[in-house]
């Protein structure tokens, strides 16, 4: 569902099942990553840990939380570069209204390529 709704914005998403692999694809791809979505679907993925994995290899990119199990944080408790919060279940609408944000804040970001 979220890799479709990123495919229509013209982007390539890219998957990772853990904090380490997060870390690794941030590093390897870091100029061709417009923004980083942060799941907590997989046991081993902690959304904090995560985002502080990010945050240490490319401190610029902007990302976005999708959990069920965190609580709702306040706009003061969002962690720096965490560009929004999607609370669990959230509708393709509010995904896309997110990722339209996303695209106005970097507008020069790189579309997917065949």
């Amino acid at each position: 569902m979220v890799g479709r709704v990123v495919r229509e914005f013209e982007l390539q998403p890219l998957f990772a099942e853990s904090e380490e692999q997060i870390a690794s694809l941030t590093a390897q791809y870091r100029d061709h990553i417009a923004c980083v979505l942060l799941g907590d679907v997989l046991p081993a993925m902690n959304i904090i840990g995560a985002a502080n994995f990010v945050r240490q290899v490319a401190p610029e990119l902007p990302q976005i939380a999708m959990s069920g199990l965190l609580p709702v944080p306040t706009t003061n408790q969002l962690p720096l570069k965490l560009f929004a919060f999607l609370p669990k279940p959230f509708s393709l609408k509010e995904l896309r209204r997110v990722l339209q944000a996303v695209q106005k804040h970097l507008p020069n970001i790189v579309r997917q390529t065949d």
